[in-house]
């Protein structure tokens, strides 16, 4: 959450799972790092670190129990009024790398 092309007030809850199907041991995650990109242009804006390691039993359901602890989540308080899109990067625990990241796009008002 939010959705794609989604339109909110700040501040709003940015939320969702990650995971990385090839750990042997946990989610194979970390860490998440969140990061805001005028659709205008401009320079990028760093959200924070998201917590992570909440419960998602339909993720277990579907992937194993070793991923439950695979949810995400950010308060987005810090950005004006615009268009942004809304990037989260996953870092997997095996590499030391940001990898799969995923965006969505939100207008904020």
């Amino acid at each position: 959450t939010p959705e794609a092309d989604a339109v909110r007030d700040v501040p709003f809850t940015l939320a969702g799972w990650a995971l990385d199907l090839a750990a042997t041991d946990g989610t194979g995650i970390d860490t998440v790092h969140v990061w805001a990109y005028p659709t205008v242009g401009g320079d990028p804006a760093f959200l924070g670190v998201a917590a992570y390691g909440d419960a998602r039993p339909d993720v277990a359901a579907t992937y194993g129990a070793q991923f439950e602890r695979a949810a995400y989540n950010l308060t987005v308080d810090q950005l004006p009024p615009g268009a942004y899109d809304i990037v989260v990067y996953p870092h997997r625990a095996a590499t030391g790398t940001f990898e799969g990241a995923q965006m969505v796009r939100v207008t904020l008002r």
